[in-house]
């Protein structure tokens, strides 16, 4: 797993090599930088600001995998073949400022630059393991959720709670989230359970006193009574 210095460093080396080429780039509080599925056709280096990496499921939630800070290099993987934008990125700071650079001119800069070569190579080996990382826990953590464990998946995400990696980290802040809104819905769907079943109690109690009521024996019962209290009220 690279350490912040180690990503600062591949920051810097990309940084000083790009100098005077690239375009500036300016974002507002909750503007798309990409989305997911986008083509994946420029490097951008993050100079200012907060970036949030976000993925949407089947359901349209969204789902934090990571907050990138200045100093990040966002899209790096489309260096590597990826052609399509793996995840949604938005700012999340008041302002964000990048510097954006065709993967092609990239290309070219990594080629007399041996250094920076090593750099990347050994930053795409660690976000493999991370990804791998990534998809082991939230395999063990969507199993424990199908089963309803949530008090086992509250304890995982609190021992793991100061882990350095940022990708993981944002993850289970957004599964916590969701595990919460889970939470919720299951509350809300017991109440109503509740309040049908008091519904469907009173209005069989309701149908049982009607078909009682309705009964020629009980109507009988009824007029006899009646016949008996008008013969009392004449004594």
């Amino acid at each position: 797993m690279s350490s912040r210095s180690d990503r600062a460093e591949l920051w810097d080396v990309l940084r000083l090599a790009i100098t005077g080429r690239g375009e500036q780039l300016e974002l507002a509080a909750g503007e798309l930088l990409f989305e997911q599925r986008d083509l994946s056709d420029y490097v951008y280096l993050l100079d200012q600001g907060e970036i949030r990496v976000f993925i949407r499921n089947h359901s349209g939630d969204e789902i934090e995998v990571a907050s990138l800070e200045n100093g990040s290099i966002i899209g790096e993987m489309s260096l590597f073949g990826e052609s399509r934008r793996s995840a949604s990125c938005a700012c999340q700071s008041a302002r964000c400022a990048l510097l954006r650079i065709g993967n092609h001119e990239v290309l070219e800069i990594i080629q007399d630059h041996p250094k920076l070569r090593t750099k990347l190579m050994a930053e795409l080996s660690n976000r493999c393991r991370s990804m791998l990382s990534y998809i082991d826990e939230f395999s063990y953590l969507t199993r424990l959720a199908s089963a309803g464990d949530f008090s086992a998946i509250s304890s995982h995400l609190a021992s793991r709670q100061n882990d350095a990696d940022s990708t993981l980290e944002a993850a289970r802040e957004s599964f916590a989230r969701m595990l919460e809104s889970i939470r919720k819905r299951e509350d809300q769907l017991q109440n109503r359970i509740q309040s049908l079943t008091i519904e469907i109690d009173q209005a069989r109690a309701a149908k049982e006193v009607s078909t009682i009521v309705e009964d020629e024996t009980f109507q009988t019962l009824l007029q006899n009574s009646q016949r008996l209290r008008d013969r009392l009220k004449g004594v």
